[in-house]
């Protein structure tokens, strides 16, 4: 008779509960047992042939090599969790917003989020992504890449602060001078996360990531409501932006556990600055939002309102299938980059579910 422990998906199952059970007892003796004394000096580690030898740099921030296969999978089911949740709230959002707030008032918000986003275009976030991208990375990769990222996001801030005036007569919306300055604040908050959330999800935690979605959206949508029923108006679009940038930035410290040192190098910047730059360029293009700037500086705020109404629909559809997929095949295939073999494999793998999803 067939043994079907041996075969089949009885086989997984069985190792996933004996592994289960060696980690439980694993832990059950650190527990009770008295805490280790390392034998082998700082800065070596010991290696299967029992000898010792230096650990290699970046060690905290190596990939998730483990499992790959089902770590992936684990992955694509929390970052469709984290998509799904953000789309829901949002809708939810726009339900309650839309039955308050006229198309004048939503193009207001959304011609001065315009503009806070091509100034943010001007801040290197996207070198994040060339630190998931990065093999050999270092502490002098992250704290540089951090520190370089606030400083311009302040400074675009500032620039925001001072032309406010003028950017609100060019646009002929004198909220403008109001909203801009509260509005530009995301940009802090926004370069703050650059770094940790890129090591969460170089390390494939995307459990982390989905819990930070779930904290600070819930949070921008309990407050933006709670502003609309108080008569706060488009200020509760603005606020809640602001209060949802801020949580998610604080969520992404917390369960990043990494805190920013002072390790800047130049040189470090020099070896992500030809991906960095590529992602840059490739995040002004679709950041930008000039089509948003035209409209409400040519058609007026209404139409702009009913436009950014119409297009953020299409966003949500967007999000549930390139944003599910990207965040997981980009660290899955940046892990990979010395098994070309593998990597064309889960290549082609991800197109193909990609598209399954999103044609039909």
């Amino acid at each position: 008779m067939r043994d079907m422990s041996a075969n089949g998906p009885f086989r997984w199952t069985s190792e996933f509960l004996s592994g289960r059970s060696r980690r439980s007892l694993a832990r059950a003796a650190r527990i009770d047992a008295p805490p280790a004394v390392s034998l082998t000096p700082a800065g070596t580690e010991m290696t299967a042939s029992n000898t010792l030898r230096p650990t290699p740099a970046g060690h905290e921030f190596a990939y998730h090599t483990a499992n790959r296969a089902r770590a992936s999978v684990m992955g694509l089911l929390w970052s469709f969790l984290n998509v799904g949740l953000s789309v829901l709230l949002t809708a939810g959002v726009f339900l309650v917003t839309s039955r308050v707030l006229s198309p004048a008032e939503f193009g207001a918000v959304a011609l001065a989020a315009a503009t806070v986003s091509l100034a943010g275009t001007l801040v290197p976030v996207a070198f994040g992504e060339a630190l998931i991208q990065r093999a050999d990375l270092s502490r002098r990769h992250t704290d540089s890449v951090f520190w370089l990222t606030l400083v311009l996001a302040g400074a675009a801030m500032l620039l925001l602060w001072w032309m406010a005036p003028l950017i609100a007569r060019w646009t002929g919306e004198p909220l403008m001078t109001a909203i801009l300055p509260v509005l530009s604040l995301r940009l802090i908050f926004d370069a703050g996360m650059t770094v940790p959330a890129a090591l969460l999800q170089r390390r494939m935690q995307f459990r982390h990531i989905a819990l930070r979605t779930a904290l600070a959206n819930g949070l921008g949508a309990v407050l933006c409501i709670w502003m609309i029923v108080q008569g706060y108006a488009l200020w509760a679009l603005v606020i809640s932006q602001v209060a949802t940038s801020l949580a998610a930035c604080l969520v992404t410290l917390a369960v990043a556990r990494w805190r920013p040192g002072v390790a800047v190098s130049r040189a470090a910047l020099g070896e992500l600055r030809v991906f960095g730059l590529y992602a840059m360029g490739g995040r002004i293009v679709t950041e930008a939002r000039l089509d948003q700037l035209l409209m409400g500086v040519l058609l007026g705020p209404a139409t702009l309102g009913l436009y950014y109404f119409a297009r953020r629909l299409f966003r949500m559809l967007c999000d549930l299938t390139s944003g599910v997929f990207a965040p997981v095949t980009n660290v899955l295939i940046a892990s990979l980059q010395t098994q070309t073999d593998q990597r064309r494999d889960y290549y082609l793998a991800a197109c193909f579910a990609s598209a399954s999803l999103a044609f039909p």
